[in-house]
């Protein structure tokens, strides 16, 4: 598998940050978020991670559009 769609929650805030990332799992990625980034830093125990798929970077990159096209 090339890639993976993530779901974050900040359990203090309850916002979700969803994105897709080229590589695998466990590579250590967090996200590019310039918001969710630095609370994450702060306080990473307040926020959990769920792997959405697994799949082709294309396909990830689509259903990273398709969810956040849907949320806004």
């Amino acid at each position: 598998m090339e890639g993976f769609v993530y779901c974050w929650t900040d359990k203090l805030t309850s916002m979700l940050y969803v994105g897709s990332h080229k590589g695998c799992e466990n590579d250590g990625y967090i996200c590019s978020s310039e918001y969710m980034l630095p609370e994450y830093y702060k306080r990473p125990q307040d926020f959990s991670r769920k792997i959405i798929a697994v799949g082709s970077w294309s396909e990830m990159r689509v259903l990273e559009y398709t969810i956040l096209k849907s949320a806004n």
